[in-house]
């Protein structure tokens, strides 16, 4: 969509030792907004949940998220974008938002994300979501979104420029994913 961020995803795999490009996506939509920081990961099914921070003229800073099962057509998210948190307020001037957004896989609960996001000044939200988990389903089922807590920066929005990140990354290993389409 012209003039707007969208949020671009893809797939890899390892077969024999070999990385290939399985599969890839855009995520965008044309209704003014803007889709940007994107977190991804996909569970032991091979189900892939994608969280992402949207805004644009008529939208606040929210979060949103969508998914696709492994036997869905390659290169979309089929379940429709759905709602975190909407956002109440506008950003504005320099300051950084979204850097920190991430989306884990839970381990032990097949179907289900842990993830952070920022939207409004520099409120941190954090959250977890199911998603329907079956091929046999003709589109994932939406989940609830929950708030587990929230939190924000420093007062005024001023962050201290010494501020060490710290940055994870989920990595599971999932043994074999049934690829059947």
């Amino acid at each position: 969509v012209s003039g707007l961020a969208a949020v671009r995803w893809y797939e890899l795999r390892r077969v024999a030792g070999v990385w290939t490009l399985y599969q890839q996506g855009t995520l965008a939509n044309p209704d003014g907004n803007s889709r940007l920081m994107g977190s991804i990961s996909m569970d032991a099914n091979g189900s892939i949940a994608l969280s992402y921070d949207l805004s644009g003229t008529t939208s606040f800073p929210s979060v949103k998220y969508t998914a696709r099962n492994p036997c869905d057509a390659l290169g979309a998210m089929t379940l429709p974008e759905q709602t975190i948190i909407n956002g109440t307020a506008a950003h504005t001037g320099n300051t950084r938002w979204g850097d920190y957004n991430t989306l884990c896989a839970d381990p032990s609960i097949v179907g289900s994300y842990w993830g952070t996001s920022q939207y409004n000044h520099h409120i941190t939200h954090v959250y977890t979501y199911s998603i329907g988990n079956s091929c046999n389903a003709a589109l994932i089922s939406p989940g609830t979104a929950t708030i587990t807590s929230e939190s924000c920066s420093p007062a005024n929005g001023v962050v201290d420029p010494t501020e060490t990140v710290t940055v994870n990354l989920c990595l599971q290993n999932t043994g074999a994913v049934n690829t059947t389409n």
